[in-house]
């Protein structure tokens, strides 16, 4: 701009002098022909900045002007446009040639013109300082900005990888940026000033949120399953984290074949930058361990972290606003996993769903068991539930001819559940979730699915994993069925099958697939989002879990960034017996994955073990194969197979004779 006022006043002085350039006139002294002149009749102009032309007609009324650049009446985005009062726009990129002619011509003669060249120079932008900050989650962090030295006016704006709103944060008019609660996706913010009196071009400063003590604020329900002392042990409970790094509350019930009561007294936590969280955790009955992998600032995946209870769980953020009776209502899957403690402890798994009436009345529900490898399917369930309390916690009862089952429940909003078992005979934790609207019909399964379930046979421990496609006319198709039976593995075996709903109200479906001439037979209910509670019924094995439906397409590209990781199962050679681990996974979207991980290897703890690994031979339907290794002596080594739910979420099931592991991995943002 200080190069277009130099030249206004050049060209001002110039005219008073009387020099005629810039100017048109007609030889026909005797006339008065039409004279028209431009000023300044040269300019420097910076990209995307403006300059203010005059035009002056002598010699006839009408006064009135056209206004061209390079030729083009109003000029175009290439070389800069103008106005009808001369008001030149220069465009964002210099133009090349650099220089483009300004021309205004008179309409009460078009024969008679005048022009100015005008220089296009890279434009200043604004400055921001700083131009990168890193920031925790829930942070603070003011930012400033100056053009040419000077402070300047400007307007914010965030932009990140999600289209949630609040994800990038917030700033304010005077600059200061607040973070989100979790990291963006890629944790990357961009932050813009843009000058509002358009002195200069925009600036920008980029930040990067990391995941800090602030991610962790609010109540959260949990629960966990493993073994307490070589016996089954189940847990569910409310916690609720301060945002600074302390526990200030909470309740946990607990089932090691016996349920009791405890109250979370306080505690403290650290939050590392990957989002791996260490917490102590006081109770009336004593002090827990536990480690978390954070998903995002509403749900993380959970290990007990103690040498003597190896558990694994989930960790979800409370919505204190369902914590009433009217709020527990509509049709819900559950599925609980664990054991028939008596008369002699043996696997136990089931699924079902009930109907809560927004009074504390379950019906229409229906119930599939395989209690140690003995089945009792499609039983007519009825039950009751209390409201619950300021933790979310309630209790619900179910009873069928399989008998009464008790259970303390925690809810985490409106379409979810926690569950722990509290009656004497069995120890079993899991889930319900709200259900899709029904009625239910075999066109109502449509879509592929990636599934992982686990278990037990008569050899011990045992995982399931693999693809189906249900086809909306009773047939399973492009099913790829692998298998771990106690370290004995088996590969993309031959299948082939069939399904069909049961039930119209709860979506009961029956699904048999053939592995290898072997039949085995499935009971799904239908959940939240389309994914599917499974529980097996043959004799062959027990096993349960979940399909999760497939989206997008796939490729070794799909599985790239960063992953919350959890694996549990039982370790068959190092320290025989439960085994959980969680962490951070890192694939880098070619063929190698790196991270860290916290092993609780049947009660030998191992934290920040640093490992690597690769995945390779992702196929268009998301199942390939990976490889991991550590520092730790439990996970020296370990192949998997890998099925790729989306590009947020993985299943995976251990290939090789050391384990049994299965796993979950959620992207983080």
């Amino acid at each position: 701009m200080k190069h277009v006022m130099a030249a206004i006043a050049i060209v001002a002085a110039v005219a008073l002098a009387g020099c005629g350039k810039g100017s048109s006139s007609s030889s026909n002294t005797t006339t008065n022909p039409v004279t028209i002149t431009i000023a300044p009749t040269s300019a420097f102009v910076a990209t995307g900045q403006t300059a203010q032309f005059a035009a002056s007609v002598t010699n006839n009324s009408n006064t009135a002007v056209t206004w061209q650049v390079n030729g083009t009446t109003g000029g175009n985005s290439t070389v800069g446009t103008i106005s009808s009062v001369g008001t030149y726009v220069a465009p964002a990129t210099v133009p090349s040639p650099a220089t483009v002619t300004v021309t205004v011509i008179s309409q009460a003669d078009t024969t008679k013109s005048a022009s100015a060249q005008v220089t296009i120079t890279p434009g200043a932008s604004a400055a921001v300082n700083p131009a990168a900050a890193v920031v925790p989650a829930a942070g603070q962090v003011t930012f400033t900005a100056t053009a040419n030295g000077n402070p300047v006016a400007v307007t914010w704006s965030l932009t990140c990888h999600s289209s949630v709103a609040g994800a990038c944060g917030t700033i304010t008019a005077a600059g200061v940026y607040t973070a989100p609660l979790s990291p963006p996706p890629g944790g990357d913010v961009l932050l813009t000033a843009t000058t509002t009196d358009g002195s200069a071009l925009p600036g920008g400063a980029s930040i990067t949120v990391q995941f800090s003590k602030g991610t962790l604020r609010g109540q959260y329900a949990f629960t966990f399953s493993g073994r307490n002392a070589g016996n089954f042990f189940g847990a569910a409970g409310s916690v609720t984290l301060d945002g600074s790094g302390n526990i200030t509350g909470g309740t946990e019930d607990i089932n090691r074949g016996g349920a009791s009561s405890v109250t979370i007294t306080g505690g403290t936590y650290n939050v590392g930058t990957d989002g791996r969280v260490n917490a102590s955790v006081q109770t009336s009955n004593g002090t827990q361990a536990w480690q978390l992998a954070l998903v995002n600032h509403s749900r993380a995946l959970a290990i007990r972290f103690d040498n003597n209870i190896p558990a694994s769980g989930t960790f979800d953020l409370q919505d204190s606003s369902a914590f009433s009776l009217s709020a527990v209502q509509g049709s819900y899957a559950l599925r609980v996993s664990g054991i028939n403690a008596q008369p002699t402890p043996r696997s136990f798994a089931s699924v079902g769903a009930v109907s809560a009436n927004g009074s504390g009345v379950l019906s229409s529900g229906l119930l599939d068991i395989n209690n140690g490898g003995t089945a009792s399917s499609n039983l007519s369930v009825t039950g009751s539930y209390t409201a619950p309390g300021t933790g979310g916690r309630g209790t619900l009862t179910l009873s069928s001819s399989f008998g009464t089952q008790t259970f303390a429940y925690y809810v985490v909003d409106a379409t979810r559940w926690k569950l722990v078992e509290t009656d004497a005979s069995l120890v079993t934790a899991g889930e319900a979730q709200k259900q899709v609207a029904g009625p239910f019909t075999t066109a109502s399964f449509t879509r592929s699915f990636a599934f992982l379930f686990s278990g037990a046979s008569s050899q011990g421990p045992l995982g399931q994993g693999g693809l189906f496609q249900l086809d909306g006319a009773g047939n399973v198709k492009n099913v790829q069925f692998d298998l771990n039976n106690n370290g004995n593995t088996q590969s993309n075996a031959s299948v082939s099958g069939t399904y069909s709903v049961t039930d119209a109200a709860t979506g009961r479906t029956t699904m048999t697939i053939t592995v290898n001439n072997t039949p085995l037979q499935y009971v799904l209910y239908p959940q939240t989002a389309n994914a599917l509670n499974v529980v097996e019924v043959d004799a062959t094995y027990l096993t349960s879990g979940i399909a999760l439906p497939q989206s997008g397409t796939f490729s070794s590209g799909t599985f790239q960034g960063n992953y919350a990781a959890s694996f549990t199962g039982t370790d068959l050679t190092v320290s025989p017996g439960e085994l959980d681990i969680s962490g951070q996974l890192v694939p880098n979207g070619g063929s190698a994955v790196a991270g860290t991980l916290d092993i609780n290897d049947n009660g030998a703890t191992s934290s920040g073990a640093p490992v690597n690994g690769s995945y390779l031979g992702i196929s268009s339907t998301g199942r390939g194969t990976a490889s991991l290794s550590s520092s730790a002596a439990a996970l020296k080594t370990a192949g998997f197979f890998l099925y790729l739910v989306d590009s947020n979420t993985a299943l995976f099931l251990e290939s090789d004779s050391n384990r049994v592991l299965t796993g979950t991995v959620q992207k983080q943002y």
